[in-house]
């Protein structure tokens, strides 16, 4: 080897020494490069399949449970309910009574809680971990009442901050003492139902909007009889022109009992009735082209205006003469 060397060097090298030695460096470059790589490529093929495989991307929608598209609940309305465990998951509770009971919500869909009153203690119990890390975090920042009971498990610890408002906010607090709120304030309004029935005294719905759904809580009055899907009722805002058209249920059937007769107060029967009024909070806007009685009125109103969610009212009053 070191014979041929010397007789390749006399031959070449003596006579080109730079070109020489640069030409055994490309050389000696490429044949340990693809030895290397000959190496390298042996290397991977031994290794495990696990090794070769990338993770696969993982979808936000496949870790993150998403709500139905469409919000159909179950409508619970003038129910009571003592010592026992409620189910809030797609389910619409109305001018409910809750003594003493355990609400039970695991996040698989929307719910609604509507003008209900709670009498001593209140349970939650939820089989979503990450709803436990926030009513845990909720009880750490004193944010639940204090008749509101939690089980975190034996290895939780969880003590109440000490929360203090600056000095500035002492005035505030003060002033907006929540004994001057009326107990019987419609969600998220300014209106008491108190209100609503000296406005309209036969009755009244309240329609809460929401890009999903319609809800209604009905507040019938004896004196008057209807049969109607307020369910059904469909409502357009026009923010632009700030006005509001409502579509009623195909068929509505509403009698007003008086002496013991029954008088004919709204009929339609497989008819689309579209009425428009004003988006204003307050103000009652009276629809008496669809009634047949002259002593009696169907009127709506704006309740909140707020965009996306607002809330509405359909009632029905008496017309002085």
């Amino acid at each position: 080897m070191e014979d041929w060397l010397k007789t390749a060097y006399g031959a070449i090298g003596a006579q080109y020494p730079i070109l020489s030695l640069l030409a055994a460096c490309v050389i000696g470059a490429t044949v340990f490069g693809g030895a290397w790589w000959l190496i390298g490529q042996s290397t991977k093929r031994d290794a495990p399949a696990s090794h070769n495989k990338e993770a696969p991307p993982v979808s936000v929608a496949a870790v993150e449970p998403k709500f139905p598209t469409e919000f159909k609940p179950i409508f619970l309305i003038n129910k009571k309910y003592y010592n026992e465990r409620v189910e809030l998951d797609g389910r619409c509770y109305s001018n409910c009574e809750f003594t003493n009971v355990t609400f039970v919500y695991n996040g698989t869909d929307a719910y609604q809680f509507v003008n209900n009153r709670i009498i001593g203690k209140i349970r939650f119990d939820t089989n979503h971990p990450g709803l436990v890390a926030m009513m845990g975090l909720l009880k750490g920042l004193g944010a639940l009442a204090q008749n509101f009971e939690t089980d975190f498990g034996p290895n939780a610890h969880i003590e109440t901050a000490r929360i203090e408002p600056p000095p500035s906010s002492i005035a505030d607090n003060n002033s907006a003492n929540p004994a001057n709120v009326p107990r019987d304030l419609v969600e998220r309004t300014k209106v008491t139902h108190s209100e609503l029935k000296r406005q309209f005294p036969l009755g009244y719905i309240i329609f809460f909007v929401t890009e999903r759904a319609v809800t209604c809580v009905p507040y019938p009055d004896p004196r008057l009889e209807w049969n109607a899907d307020w369910q059904t009722t469909r409502f357009e805002v026009n923010y632009a022109n700030r006005e509001v058209k409502c579509t009623l249920p195909s068929d509505l059937f509403v009698e007003r009992l008086e002496n013991g007769e029954r008088k004919k107060m709204i009929h339609i029967i497989g008819s689309v009735v579209e009425l428009t009024f004003p988006f204003v909070v307050n103000r009652i806007t009276p629809a008496k082209q669809i009634g047949v009685s002259k002593v009696s009125e169907l009127g709506f109103a704006t309740l909140n205006d707020s965009q996306g969610t607002p809330i509405f009212v359909l009632g029905f009053r008496i017309i002085k003469p």
